[in-house]
């Protein structure tokens, strides 16, 4: 199935990313040559350097501990940076742990992380939050849609149909001394018709 494609969003989030990645590296390499005894390179060689031509006053500002434009509209955001990167932990876990998120789930939580940093009646964090959080970490979390299970599957998963398989599993396996490495699984479905479910949050 081919991916979705990127939003203006996602692609500008790139790009900023990118681009932070590179000052970074840039302000590294500013602070060995400071070490240095002169002379050293100057900050326009090394943001050239780096592909950042137009950023050598940005380099300077870093180096002189200003925050970044992210890092000074944090507090402005629903969640921190490192509290998103809490949620998205949670979600692959759970979704790894057989129990995958709703959105509506996704807005629920994220409101008790925002409650237990701010007052507990700070505004609460809209549906359309969601939406953003998935497009900037659609890298690792990704929508899919769930199938109910079959009632006739779900009525034959009983206490009495589970011993009689254990009773056949060690007639037919363990007593015939079939080791591990010759079990194989087989899927009987084929390709049953698509039946409609809730969308939920899995890993990528």
């Amino acid at each position: 199935m081919p991916k979705k494609p990127l939003s203006e969003c996602v692609k500008s989030q790139k790009q900023s990313k990118l681009k932070e990645e590179r000052i970074l590296a840039a302000v590294d390499a500013y602070k060995a040559e400071q070490a240095k005894p002169r002379p050293h390179k100057g900050v326009r060689a090394i943001a050239k350097k780096h592909g950042i031509e137009k950023c050598y006053k940005t380099i300077i500002n870093r180096y002189n501990n200003m925050w970044s434009t992210t890092e000074a509209h944090e507090d402005q955001q629903n969640l921190t940076a490192a509290e998103e990167a809490v949620l998205v932990d949670f979600l692959m876990q759970s979704a790894d742990r057989g129990f995958p998120q709703s959105r509506r789930n996704i807005t629920q939580y994220a409101n008790l992380i925002r409650d237990n940093r701010l007052e507990k009646d700070c505004m609460q964090i809209g549906d359309t939050w969601v939406g953003r959080f998935l497009e900037r970490h659609r890298d690792r979390l990704q929508m899919h849609w769930s199938k109910p299970l079959d009632t006739q599957r779900g009525q034959s998963m009983n206490p009495e149909a589970k011993e009689k398989w254990f009773e056949l599993l060690e007639e037919f396996v363990v007593k015939a001394g079939i080791s591990p490495e010759d079990l194989y699984g087989m899927d009987e479905t084929g390709c049953p018709p698509s039946d409609q479910g809730t969308k939920r949050i899995c890993g990528g």
